[in-house]
């Protein structure tokens, strides 16, 4: 049976949706002002949802394989605020950090500063929850131990100063959580129609950025042509190449 991923924008949504409802799920991962995040950072989704028994599961791991670059993304602070650690690291700690860390929620070490619509550092007397863990990871930071992705530092960039430097970029001043540009980053969202995102889109998909074999496939069209002329059943034919 040919394999298809439909990642229309109503199918995703109407899957995630029932994620909210879920009675397992815990604080640190859940609510979301935004659903969608869940579809794209593994460490929002409730434990439920994570299991082999769960329908999603299988949607979840074809989504994890696609390679995520969110270098280029703008995203608002409010967005950035309900992110894990695990999903704002720009490449692996030299020292790994413990999934206690790599699981809280960004609004553990930072806050939105009213007057400025910028993040910041919590004070220490702000830190009312996992004080010992918020400071570890602010500490971490600071000396560089822990390089947080591009997309993160813009929240915390003066308006008047985005449109300089070597990234210059439009700062996004709304206060909705809103995982969109995140989803656009991944071509699973479009302005236009939506399409269907078939087994070889995927598979060119995820090898994006690979090198390509120094040799051709030694079985010319032809070959290939007489090869599905044999005598199988079809469903003995459905392999990935």
């Amino acid at each position: 049976m040919n394999v298809h991923i439909t990642c229309r924008v109503n199918t995703t949504d109407y899957l995630l949706h029932h994620l909210q409802v879920v009675a397992s799920s815990t604080p640190r991962s859940w609510p979301l002002d935004d659903y969608r995040l869940s579809f794209l950072f593994p460490d929002l989704r409730p434990a439920v949802v994570r299991s082999h028994n769960s329908p999603f599961y299988l949607l979840f791991k074809a989504v994890d394989i696609l390679p995520s670059d969110y270098q280029s993304v703008v995203s608002n602070a409010a967005t950035c605020l309900q992110l894990p650690v695990s999903g704002v690291l720009s490449r692996p700690p030299v020292d790994p950090i413990r999934r206690s860390l790599s699981q809280l929620r960004l609004s553990t070490f930072y806050v939105l500063e009213p007057s400025t619509n910028l993040l910041r550092a919590r004070t220490n007397s702000e830190m009312t929850v996992y004080p010992y863990i918020a400071r570890r990871f602010l500490r971490l930071a600071r000396e560089n131990k822990i390089i947080i992705s591009l997309f993160l530092v813009r929240p915390f960039i003066p308006v008047h100063v985005a449109p300089l430097g070597a990234h210059p970029f439009t700062p996004d001043q709304s206060n909705a959580v809103d995982a969109t540009p995140f989803l656009k980053a991944l071509n699973l969202i479009s302005s236009g129609p939506a399409g269907i995102f078939s087994s070889k889109i995927y598979r060119n998909r995820c090898i994006a950025g690979v090198n390509p074999p120094t040799q051709k496939h030694p079985l010319p069209h032809k070959k290939w042509t007489l090869f599905w002329k044999f005598t199988l059943i079809y469903a003995c034919r459905n392999v990935w190449y």
